[in-house]
């Protein structure tokens, strides 16, 4: 018996090391440190705001369509779908700043400098 609880244990911590191994590793390209070149960080950062841009719409998307079983639910006038609807709204405008955001940032990058409305 103490044979397999040894052996459960061990396979307990080689797994645990696979994990962090796994979460450790990178996956993306990394910003080059040693070039200063402003454009590439620019461009980058406005890679990452309209990816964030996307997953909001996304996220408006989803909610107005749980905002429409929502209303088959409980009704129109129901908090349920007047709170959703607002989270869509609010999800919307977020991803409206993130794509401006990027906007500037892109312009920076093509050598415009940052203009701040």
């Amino acid at each position: 018996m103490r044979f397999w609880k040894a052996v459960e244990v061990s396979l307990l911590m080689v797994a645990g090391q696979c994990l962090l191994l796994v979460g450790c590793r990178t996956t993306g390209t990394e910003l080059e440190l040693t070039a200063y070149d402003l454009a590439q960080d620019q461009q980058k950062i406005a890679g990452f705001l309209g990816q964030e841009a996307e997953r909001f719409r996304q996220k408006a998307r989803e909610l107005t369509h749980r905002a429409a079983v929502y209303e088959h639910l409980f009704g129109k006038d129901s908090d349920w779908v007047t709170g959703t609807q607002l989270l869509v709204e609010s999800y919307e405008a977020a991803a409206q700043d993130r794509e401006r955001t990027a906007e500037t940032h892109r312009q920076a990058a093509q050598g415009h400098g940052f203009f701040f409305p």
